[in-house]
């Protein structure tokens, strides 16, 4: 296996791997996950062809900041994008979510987007409060890919829904 040097910019991240570089726009990570449930907290990137980069404090505690930083940066990369898709009736999948104009959807459960009063994490937990459900709707964060992009876009959705159009099929 060959080994991984990373440098982190603005726009993406820069990748050397072996004697190939590869440059790999924030827009363009196709999964981003975190685990923060142990004293230990461990983020998995996943670039393009399948390259998976896991990156822990306990490697080096500075890597919390600068893994902030890089989710801060793709979810700002990744939310007009991913927007503009569900605005289009197209689902997006974070995970085990998948977003989508009618609603959050999540292993055995549907919140449609008028009954969703809000979407919140605890850094362990992605938390969806719907109006119909009796109680809180609670995933592991780190079964969550793209946790704070999943944050903004639900808030958007939670604001904006009435304004989407009905989606109408096709007849046959």
């Amino acid at each position: 296996m060959l080994a991984v040097t990373l440098w982190i910019f603005e726009e993406g991240l820069l990748m050397e791997r072996g004697a190939e570089l590869s440059a790999v726009p924030y827009e363009q990570v196709v999964d981003f996950q975190a685990n923060r449930e142990t004293g230990r907290p461990m983020f998995w990137l996943t670039l393009k062809d399948d390259v998976q980069i896991v990156l822990s404090v306990g490697n080096t505690p500075e890597i919390m900041p600068v893994m902030e930083y890089i989710e801060i940066r793709m979810a700002a990369a990744q939310l007009l994008p991913r927007l503009r898709s569900i605005w289009h009736g197209k689902a997006e999948e974070f995970g085990v979510l998948v977003l989508n104009r009618g609603g959050i959807e999540g292993p055995g459960f549907f919140a449609p987007w008028p009954e969703v009063r809000r979407v919140v994490d605890d850094g362990t937990t992605v938390f969806i409060d719907s109006a119909d459900a009796p109680k809180w709707l609670d995933v592991h964060y780190r079964r969550v890919s793209f946790p704070s992009l999943v944050m903004a876009i639900s808030h958007v959705l939670i604001e904006e829904h009435s304004r989407l159009a009905p989606t109408f099929e096709p007849e046959a």
